[in-house]
């Protein structure tokens, strides 16, 4: 019987271990917020992305939803440690469709920007946010770029 309780300790040693490193590294829960592009609701398949400043590899992209807004939530096997995050906007310039014969094709949408100036360029964007560890964080976007 001893044998049996040694061995169920250190199993519980071991569970008990795992679980203290599994909380000892905090990350990110999740952001969410608005986004205008020039005063007017950005258009739903606009692409966020969030860029870590330290690591690139911890960076996640999301897409505006047809309200304008946009809310990102790691899958649980993802994790995001906290830092700052520089902010990219990007529009979306085209679709995919099927042709005929079941291909996909890119097909661009009439009057879509392919840019949106220095905010969909990573070396340039001048948005950035500082993501905390524990509950999601909201955070608007507001920019303005040159019209045509």
């Amino acid at each position: 019987m001893p044998r049996y309780l040694n061995w169920a300790y250190s199993l519980l040693i071991l569970s008990v271990l795992a679980g203290c490193h599994m909380q000892s590294s905090p990350e990110v829960s999740g952001i969410y917020g608005s986004v205008q592009i020039n005063s007017t609701t950005a258009a739903p398949g606009t692409q966020i992305s969030f860029i870590n400043r330290e690591n690139d590899s911890d960076s996640f992209s999301t897409v505006v939803g047809e309200k304008g807004d946009y809310d990102y939530r790691p899958p649980g096997s993802i994790r995001i440690p906290p830092g700052e995050f520089i902010v990219v906007v990007r529009p979306q310039y085209s679709r995919t469709v099927v042709d005929e014969n079941g291909m996909p094709q890119e097909k661009a949408i009439s009057g879509a920007p392919k840019s949106f100036g220095k905010y969909s360029d990573v070396r340039k964007s001048d948005l950035v946010v500082q993501l905390k560890a524990g509950k999601a964080e909201k955070f608007d976007i507001s920019i303005h770029t040159a019209q045509k």
